[in-house]
């Protein structure tokens, strides 16, 4: 697949001026995950999965409006080109199905691993964030006694996206194999920056880039340090966005929609 350095590294977050060697002296060499904690990352290419089960191997969610289905590692794999959206509707059809703080006591008590939440539910090019799916409009890690961690996966690519859209996911999937080089950027927050669910002293200083999130505080705190620390573009289009602009295309170059 062409991936033959993976550039990780752990930021920080400077709020106001700070010195530098006071900066370095506090900044974390290594992210440990214990059982049952949320690592939080945006969904972007085959590539994440691989990473994340070959990094941690954790327990992958599929994200249905405020619950979550664990999936395998090859059904993860699979949901990067899922042609459906998932929705809350569609979860109330599936038996499987928990909320994060349900997930999170259950695999914390079976020692499991960490839970990987991709809210954004679907993939994107790696450029934006898609609008987050209120997974954690009910969820409090300090009741639960977990930790929420958060990752973002960017690919700077030139001429082949690792993202599957639309078309052959078989073919995508054989042209990413046959790729020579695939540069991959990992960031992770310092856990000192992670968010909780009780205020802290950078709510107040990233309220203004927060975008209607009073029904998912801790969703949106989120979304805001993943934007700012891989300088990821948010969007209000959503997931189910996302569908229905791919069905017009297809449909357009399928000639059933025509041009006025």
């Amino acid at each position: 697949m062409g991936v033959h350095w993976i550039d990780t590294s752990i930021v920080s977050l400077r709020l106001g001026r700070e010195q530098a060697g006071d900066r370095r002296a506090r900044q974390p060499t290594s992210i440990t995950l214990e059982h049952g904690d949320i690592l939080v990352v945006n969904s972007t290419s085959y590539l994440d999965i691989l990473y994340l089960m070959a990094r941690w191997t954790p327990v992958f969610t599929r994200v249905y409006g405020d619950r979550v289905e664990v999936l395998s590692f090859w059904q993860a794999i699979r949901q990067c080109a899922e042609a459906t959206p998932p929705t809350t509707a569609a979860a109330a059809t599936r038996t499987n199905t928990l909320t994060l703080e349900e997930l999170a006591r259950k695999v914390k008590a079976q020692r499991r691993g960490p839970i990987i939440v991709q809210p954004e539910a679907t993939t994107s090019n790696g450029r934006a964030l898609l609008r987050f799916a209120p997974i954690f409009r009910h969820f409090d890690p300090a009741l639960v006694g977990v930790s929420v961690r958060i990752a973002t996966f960017r690919y700077p690519y030139h001429y082949f996206c690792p993202t599957f859209s639309f078309g052959n996911q078989w073919r995508h999937f054989f042209i990413l194999c046959c790729q020579y080089h695939t540069p991959m950027t990992v960031k992770y927050l310092a856990p000192s920056k992670c968010p909780t669910t009780t205020p802290s002293s950078m709510s107040t200083s990233l309220s203004a880039d927060k975008q209607h999130g009073d029904d998912d505080p801790l969703g949106e705190e989120i979304a805001v340090l993943m934007g700012q620390m891989s300088r990821l573009r948010r969007m209000q289009l959503s997931v189910h966005d996302k569908y229905e602009f791919l069905q017009f295309y297809e449909q357009r170059n399928d000639g059933r929609v025509r041009r006025r």
